[in-house]
């Protein structure tokens, strides 16, 4: 199954993450962007340590829409335990 969300610190997000086994992050890399994943990362960290230790991570880049067209930036997995 398959549920894409935008994040919210709201009840439902929450239940949603209790339940998931992985959650997958497009990460664009602008300045707000990386100060907006930091705060979400804070929030998976403490929903992990708190209902679903289970829960695993991963980061995948976006291209920029000022990348040359055909150019990948890859993407890692993160996984803290």
């Amino acid at each position: 199954m398959t549920m894409t969300m935008r994040p919210a610190s709201t009840l439902v997000f929450i239940g949603f993450l209790r339940l998931t086994p992985l959650v997958i992050i497009p990460v664009d890399v602008g300045y707000f962007s990386v100060d907006g994943l930091d705060n979400m990362l804070d929030m998976l960290t403490q929903v992990r340590k708190t209902f679903n230790t289970d829960l695993n991570l991963l980061l995948t880049s976006i291209p920029s829409p000022n990348s040359e067209k055909g150019q990948k930036r890859g993407s890692g997995q993160i996984s803290t335990h």
